[in-house]
């Protein structure tokens, strides 16, 4: 047998590897230049690659306990207490694993807040709930306790925290996950990254949201 036709497929298959590494490369490369470009048109300070996570005090959120491979890049500050970032981490192993890319804004909204996570409300969430896991929902917004799935260490102190005016805001804004604690929110839709031309968008997205926690 012709040693060639043996390792044809292996030297295949690291030619595709290869090629999506640097497709790769190359798309990562456009995506930094191009959201750099729309940061300096909006007034934000760019900073490139970071630290995981990229601001002091969001160490113990959720999103950072996820997976493995974690990194953060294309980290943007508007100077008034929001950062935005991309943010990805690898869950599962070999053909099982999938990697999560998302867009986070971490937003300083001062005080104390209770510790919880928010995320839209699922399937699998529905059946957790009939085997008692936690989802604290209010009688007088009954659209967000059908769309979203909270959770918190305090539930009566999150109820108070959670006034009229956030969940009001919640109503009109379905698919965010938004993680809570001391000063700081996270803010993202769960594998999804924000576009460079949609930068300004996204941001008066959770400019929006920090204005209902703050009138809360």
């Amino acid at each position: 047998m012709d040693l060639n036709l043996i390792y044809l497929p292996w030297v295949a298959a690291a030619a595709l590897v290869v090629v999506v590494l640097l497709a790769k490369r190359h798309f990562d490369r456009k995506r930094a230049a191009e959201l750099t470009a729309q940061a300096l048109r909006l007034g934000l300070e760019p900073a490139g690659a970071s630290e995981t996570p990229p601001e002091a005090g969001l160490e113990d959120m959720p999103l950072f306990g996820q997976g493995r491979g974690r990194t953060t890049s294309n980290v943007l500050r508007d100077g008034n207490g929001i950062t935005v970032f991309d943010y990805s981490y690898t869950v599962g192993g070999g053909r099982n694993s999938s990697t999560y890319q998302q867009t986070v804004a971490a937003v300083r909204v001062g005080g104390e807040i209770p510790r919880f996570r928010l995320s839209p409300e699922t399937v699998l969430h529905r059946i957790g709930h009939k085997l008692g896991m936690q989802d604290i929902d209010f009688a007088t917004h009954p659209e967000f306790s059908k769309n979203y799935q909270l959770s918190a260490d305090d539930e009566a102190a999150i109820r108070e925290w959670f006034s009229a005016a956030v969940l009001d805001h919640f109503n009109a804004e379905s698919g965010w996950t938004v993680e809570g604690a001391g000063p700081w929110i996270l803010a993202y839709r769960t594998a999804e990254r924000v576009a460079p031309t949609d930068l300004g968008a996204f941001l008066d997205r959770v400019r929006a949201m920090r204005s209902a926690i703050e009138r809360r």
